[in-house]
């Protein structure tokens, strides 16, 4: 149980995914169309003022980050801001102070003010 004191400001969250070997059983699960090889993905939840790793959740390669999150059960204090990338849209209807980038509309093209919200998230 975190203290007030102990509560992180903002958060930072994403995912890694690291190579296995190829299993007996069971390959589907840990392959990852993206890497193109079979891999386990690690969330890993970042305490941004002091860099420290609070939390550390892995699943199959096949997973999706925002599932991983879902699954894994981590939820954050209300005051909490949390930082993610576009692999966890839908977050904001568990975490309703989260800073996701915004997406290029289905054939279309991002505003000037949204492109410039991007790079402002993207060198925080």
């Amino acid at each position: 149980m975190l203290t007030s004191s102990q509560k992180p400001k903002t958060v930072v969250m994403d995912v890694t995914e690291s190579q296995i070997e190829r299993p007996k059983h069971g390959q589907k699960r840990f392959y990852s169309g993206k890497q193109k090889r079979h891999t386990l993905k690690y969330q890993l939840v970042i305490d941004l003022t002091t860099l420290e790793i609070r939390c550390v959740v892995n699943g199959s390669g096949r997973q999706h980050d925002y599932r991983l999150f879902v699954d894994s059960k981590v939820r954050f204090h209300p005051d909490t801001e949390s930082l993610e990338d576009s692999g966890y849209q839908g977050i904001s209807k568990l975490h309703a102070n989260c800073c996701l980038p915004h997406k290029k509309p289905r054939g279309g093209k991002l505003t000037k003010p949204q492109k410039q919200s991007n790079r402002a998230l993207a060198c925080r």
